[in-house]
């Protein structure tokens, strides 16, 4: 496995990525509008969730895939090829299918320059009905592209071991957090109560890429060693 930290982009000056083997920079809407600097790291990209639901009608719908395509854009600049988007929310049956069109036109713009697009499972939220945090939405989401597997959002939905079992070979890349079960709360590894173990096992050996989503260097840097701990 290789580890990186998770960072906002707009705070680009106050990391240090010397002791990551990457960086996945997260870019919020208005992020998306700010001068673009490359840097001497693996990059992988975060889009922006807020204002990007993909499941959307009309002109809401619209604005989600711009967004979209912007951080694509973006992606492109900083010299990395992968990046890590959000469907947004069901509001009614249409929701997932319009997603997926949604996604299929990303696909699109995204291969013409070589970018790969990687769809996130997400959370059991008790006030929004997130796609991706139901088997059915990442069964559908998958026929278009791979996996970001976020192991606290799957906590969150206790379908860990379902997601490794079912799509492991799907897997590009992991966000790394730990929280009660109960909601996303993007603990430091070892606060909440995730078994790591058979993740670790899976895919201790293997080139995928895992982020620490904490946006905080010591508390990414203590997960770390807590993780290779776990590794042996």
């Amino acid at each position: 496995m290789k580890f990186g930290i998770m960072w906002f982009y707009s705070r680009l000056k106050e990391l240090d990525t010397d002791p990551w083997d990457f960086t996945e920079f997260f870019f919020s809407e208005r992020m998306l509008s700010l001068p673009i600097e490359r840097i001497k790291s693996d990059l992988i990209i975060h889009a922006p969730f807020r204002n990007s639901n993909l499941g959307a009608r009309g002109g809401e719908r619209d604005k989600a895939v711009n967004n979209i395509k912007k951080a694509i854009d973006i992606t492109d600049q900083m010299g990395s090829n992968t990046l890590i988007f959000h469907m947004g929310i069901r509001r009614g049956d249409k929701s997932l299918e319009r997603a997926l069109n949604s996604i299929i036109e990303l696909k699109e713009y995204a291969d013409d320059k070589n970018i790969k697009l990687v769809g996130e499972n997400m959370d059991n939220n008790p006030k929004i009905d997130l796609l991706g945090s139901k088997i059915k939405d990442i069964d559908r989401m998958l026929e278009e592209v791979d996996l970001c597997f976020d192991v606290g959002h799957a906590h969150t939905t206790d379908n860990i071991q379902e997601i490794l079992n079912n799509y492991k070979d799907r897997i590009r890349h992991i966000h790394l957090s730990d929280n009660n079960g109960l909601r996303d709360q993007h603990l430091k590894i070892g606060e909440g109560n995730i078994n790591f173990k058979p993740l670790i096992e899976e895919f201790k050996d293997e080139e995928v890429t895992a982020s620490f989503e904490l946006f905080d260097v010591e508390k990414s840097l203590e997960s770390r060693k807590r993780i290779k701990g776990v590794m042996g």
